[in-house]
C-alpha cells in the first residue's frame, strides 16, 4: 500500500483516483480536533480532550489534508459513538451545546456505512480484542467503500497500513506541518 508522509503524497495518491477524489474516513482520535476546531480552533487548546495533543495548526493541517479527498467524509456508527463518549463531559458548560450542533451540522454531511455486527464477529477474535469494534469498522468500511482512513493511531497503522490505505497523522504531522505552515 501506499505511504503518506506529505501533502504532496496525498494529492498524487489522489490523482490517481478513477473518479478523481477518495473518500475519506476520519477516525475519532482525529475527528474530535476536527470537529472542535470547525465549533471554535482556539479551543483545541483549552479543551481537556485536545489541549496536549492537537494545535491550531493541527487543525489547519487536517483540514488541509481534507481538501484532496470527497467533501462527505465516511463515518460508521462505532465511530460517532467513540466521539460522544470521548467527549461527553469533557467539553465545558454550554459550550456543549454549540460543540454539538456543529457535530450534527457535520454528521448531516458525511456517509454513513453500517458494518453488521455478525461480519465483525467473523473476524479473527484477537484482532477484534486488539482493536474494538470501532477501529475494525473504519478498516472494514475503508475495504468496502474503497476509501482512505486518517488516524492517529499508530498500532492500527502499523498492523492494517499494508492492505489498507491509511495516513498516519503523525507522520504527515513531523514532515508537512513545517512545510505546511510556512506557506
Amino acid at each position: 500500500m501506499h505511504t503518506f508522509y506529505t501533502i504532496q503524497d496525498i494529492k498524487t495518491f489522489c490523482h490517481r483516483s478513477p473518479t478523481g477524489r477518495y473518500s475519506l474516513i476520519i477516525d475519532a482520535v482525529l475527528l474530535i480536533p476536527l470537529l472542535i476546531g470547525l465549533f471554535d480552533k482556539s479551543y483545541l487548546s483549552k479543551c481537556s480532550l485536545t489541549s496536549s495533543s492537537y494545535k491550531d495548526k493541527d487543525f489547519d493541517l487536517i483540514i488541509e489534508i481534507l481538501r484532496f479527498f470527497k467533501p462527505q467524509i465516511i463515518v460508521t456508527p462505532n465511530i460517532v459513538t467513540e466521539v460522544y463518549n470521548r467527549t461527553d463531559n469533557k467539553i465545558d458548560g454550554e459550550k456543549l451545546h454549540y460543540f454539538f450542533t456543529k457535530v450534527v451540522d457535520k454528521l448531516r454531511n458525511s456517509e454513513e456505512h453500517h458494518i453488521p455486527l455478525h461480519n465483525m464477529l467473523g473476524l479473527n477474535f484477537e484482532i477484534l480484542k486488539e482493536f474494538g469494534f470501532a477501529d475494525i469498522s473504519i478498516i472494514q468500511a475503508a475495504r468496502d467503500k474503497q476509501a482512505v482512513i486518517l488516524t492517529d493511531d499508530r498500532p492500527l497503522y502499523d498492523k492494517f497500513w499494508k492492505t489498507t490505505p491509511m495516513i498516519l497523522y503523525s507522520n504527515m504531522r513531523s514532515t508537512s506541518l513545517v512545510d505546511f505552515m510556512a506557506r
